[in-house]
């Protein structure tokens, strides 16, 4: 009957497998960082998909497109405190 091998020490394993490890982790971290500079891009061509976008009501104002209805372009819902569907509702003088 063969004897078992003893368990190795991290600093005893083959130099081989250290470096198959170490590359596979250059790797996830290349993958991630690729990742994480594609998503940005992608969410700044959405942005311009889905047309302006403003800071808030008194520059939605300024640009002459208040009010915002629900489903057009500039519609954000914390624009619209009180949910009824008109964000940058008219002020009243």
């Amino acid at each position: 009957m063969p004897q078992p091998r003893p368990e190795l020490q991290p600093s005893q394993r083959p130099a081989s497998r250290r470096r198959d490890v170490r590359a596979a982790f250059v790797a996830l971290a290349i993958t991630g960082g690729v990742i994480y500079l594609f998503s940005g891009w992608l969410n700044s061509e959405r942005a311009e998909e889905f047309g302006p976008s403003y800071a808030g009501c008194a520059t939605a104002r300024a640009a002459g497109v208040a009010p915002l209805l629900r489903g057009q372009a500039g519609y954000r819902a914390d624009l619209d405190p009180d949910g009824d569907g008109v964000a940058c509702d008219p002020v009243e003088s």
